[in-house]
């Protein structure tokens, strides 16, 4: 292991002095994001998330669940009286998350992201959901809102069933080929060229999701997510809540609407934070967090990956 490493740090250090030399240690330029107007425009089926990121303690994960459950799901009279409407639910469950983006990191630089998601379903195996696969690109910045975000998804079908280069592309082979010419669409709204995407890593979390329904309607999922990640010997580990405003009832809201679900999600996180002074808000997306902690341990990492040492 110790030679693997000297010779991956020799390798990264001519390939990053070459890269200096030819006036690579300039700041990568990075791309600006489309509006959501913009992608709407394009008739891109663009749902968009707002989503909160909050940071737990590792020592205090277990008491911020059981908080919650008692606090929203066991004793719903916090909920009732934000709306009347509102019931409860949870559920434990299991993400793989692979992570996909050109040589340059375009999309790290944007915080955004394009990845490949699996679930399983641990309380509900017989779930639609459970055992489902998507590739689900990620777009920051898509309007004056910090929290939101936009989401477009596309269906997997895995493995290829043909042999051409699109099926034995990282991504593309994944994505059902009547989906393929959309997403090569959507890459090239955003300025990426699909064919240089590659995996980057994999975040695997286990994710217990408090899910808040308006009326029988999904209105507000709240995800107690334990990441881990390794990159050849750095191992990652995060504990994040995530207070999310359903997508779909979310994009479809007026300006009214969008507030109104806004603060009620804002009456649950500031509860939970009344309850934790010690959980803090962190906006960074899980990617950026994981990619950015393996930069700091590992030698040359941006110069690895570019030149595909790792």
């Amino acid at each position: 292991m110790a030679s693997k490493f000297i010779k991956l740090v020799i390798l990264a250090g001519i390939t990053g002095l070459a890269g200096f030399l030819s006036g690579g240690c300039s700041s990568p330029e990075v791309k600006r994001n489309p509006t959501a107007d913009e992608i709407f425009e394009k008739s891109f089926d663009l749902r968009i998330e707002n989503e909160d990121k909050l940071v737990v303690p590792e020592e205090l994960k277990e008491e911020v669940w059981n908080y919650m459950v008692e606090r929203l799901v066991d004793d719903k009279s916090f909920i009732k009286s934000l709306d009347p409407a509102l019931d409860s639910y949870w559920m434990d469950e299991y993400f793989s998350d692979i992570y996909f983006d050109t040589p340059e990191l375009d999309m790290l630089n944007r915080q955004s992201g394009i990845r490949s998601r699996k679930r399983i379903n641990f309380t509900d195996p017989t779930n639609k959901k459970s055992g489902r696969q998507l590739v689900q690109v990620k777009i920051n910045d898509i309007d004056d809102n910090m929290r939101n975000r936009g989401e477009i998804k596309f269906e997997v079908e895995f493995p290829p069933r043909g042999n051409s280069a699109d099926d034995k592309h990282p991504v593309l082979g994944m994505i059902v080929p009547s989906e393929r010419d959309e997403f090569k669409r959507l890459m090239a709204e955003i300025d990426i060229d699909p064919y240089s995407l590659k995996k980057v890593l994999v975040n695997e979390q286990r994710r217990r999701s408090l899910y808040i329904t308006r009326s029988g309607g999904q209105f507000i999922s709240i995800r107690l997510d334990e990441c881990s990640s390794e990159k050849l010997w750095v191992k990652w580990s995060h504990v994040e809540l995530e207070p999310e405003l359903n997508e779909t009832p979310y994009t479809m809201a007026d300006s009214a609407g969008r507030a109104y679900m806004e603060n009620s999600n804002q009456a649950i996180i500031d509860d939970i934070m009344a309850k934790f002074p010690a959980v803090k808000q962190d906006l960074t997306p899980k990617y950026n967090k994981a990619f950015g902690y393996f930069e700091k341990k590992i030698p040359f990492f941006r110069t690895l990956f570019k030149y595909g040492i790792i």
